[in-house]
């Protein structure tokens, strides 16, 4: 046998690179990625973990709640206990003592409120009307003193669209709010100048400014009794409230004097001028058959009473006539349906 060349020509291992074996490459490649796979799943399993520990570690640091117990709330007092009937009448004086507020302070006051009353109510202007009260004021101010006031009064005409419903008020600076329906249903000129003359009769009394100045004195006691933990002045602060201002039953002392002294101080002027007392008398009548709350009907009650022991004789007109009071009614009557 012949001897083979150590070297064959284009047999060298660059030209011809050792084969691996199929078999073997392949199973290298499933080891590798299984090996991957393994790996990305316990990184997971540690991760779950580690943020499990966390979260555990975070509940650790916050404090546990203590039990608290409840703290046992008194029963709402339904009923107040009496408290001494002195104290309460002390209280009752001393609210309604002091010095009132400065005249210029009502005007100020006065202003305001009007000023609010105007975003509340339905005001309009109807020149027949307010030039027939004006001359009402006028006379009435002419005629009797006790109508004199340091304020000039202002007509302020609304539509209460109620005609059973009349309110007419006046403010601390004059500016009477007068009720469109309180004209339309009067008999005569008397009646309207009574509603007149009650109302400037709470403003020369000042009863704007003695109310305010009790309501301040009750805050101010009311602070006093709280800040010294006084139970025994807190209740009867209430009872003197209840006293001057009334419950759901009873009217208090406090709005029925000034009623009845406005009452009293309308009819003075409406005497001077030379009305009839008939006349306020029909009004207290007419205001007492639409009310149907009890402490409204027996103050009302109470103000009829009284009223009916100051009659005197006196006219029904004086400013207009009858035929020309009839006329300013239908035609603020036929302006107000066109308002609607």
């Amino acid at each position: 046998m012949a001897d083979l060349p150590e070297e064959v020509p284009g047999l060298d291992s660059e030209e011809y690179p050792e084969e691996k074996e199929p078999f073997q490459e392949s199973n290298e490649e499933t080891t590798d990625s299984a090996f991957s796979d393994g790996g990305h799943a316990w990184g997971f399993v540690i991760g779950l973990g580690a943020l499990l520990l966390v979260v555990i570690w975070a509940l650790m640091l916050i404090p546990r709640r203590t039990e608290v117990k409840p703290v046992p709330v008194p029963a709402p007092i339904l009923f107040h206990p009496p408290a001494p009937a002195v104290l309460v009448d002390q209280l009752v004086k001393e609210i309604q003592d002091g010095e009132l507020p400065s005249l210029q302070e009502e005007g100020v006051i006065g202003l305001a409120g009007e000023y609010k009353m105007h975003d509340q109510l339905v005001n309009f202007k109807h020149e027949p009307t307010d030039k027939y009260l004006e001359k009402i004021v006028d006379f009435l101010h002419l005629k009797s003193n006790a109508s004199r006031s340091f304020f000039s009064i202002k007509i302020k005409l609304h539509n209460d669209h109620n005609i059973n419903g009349a309110k007419t008020g006046i403010l601390p600076n004059g500016a009477i709010f007068y009720a469109a329906s309180s004209i339309l249903r009067a008999q005569n000129e008397a009646e309207v100048a009574g509603i007149l003359a009650h109302e400037i009769g709470h403003l020369v009394s000042r009863h704007y400014a003695k109310e305010r100045r009790a309501w301040q004195n009750v805050t101010r006691l009311e602070n006093k009794f709280i800040k010294e933990a006084n139970l025994k002045g807190m209740i009867a602060i209430r009872m003197a409230k209840d006293r001057l201002w009334g419950t759901m039953l009873l009217p208090g002392s406090m709005d029925t004097n000034q009623q009845l002294e406005a009452d009293k101080k309308g009819q003075e002027i409406l005497r001077d001028a030379g009305y009839e007392s008939d006349a306020f008398l029909n009004l207290l009548h007419a205001y007492t058959v639409g009310i149907s709350d009890i402490t409204p009907r027996i103050l009302m009650n109470q103000r009829t009473r009284e009223a009916e022991k100051n009659q005197f004789q006196g006219k029904s007109f004086i400013v207009a006539t009858p035929e020309e009071f009839r006329a300013i009614q239908k035609n603020l009557k036929n302006f107000l349906d066109k308002q609607k």
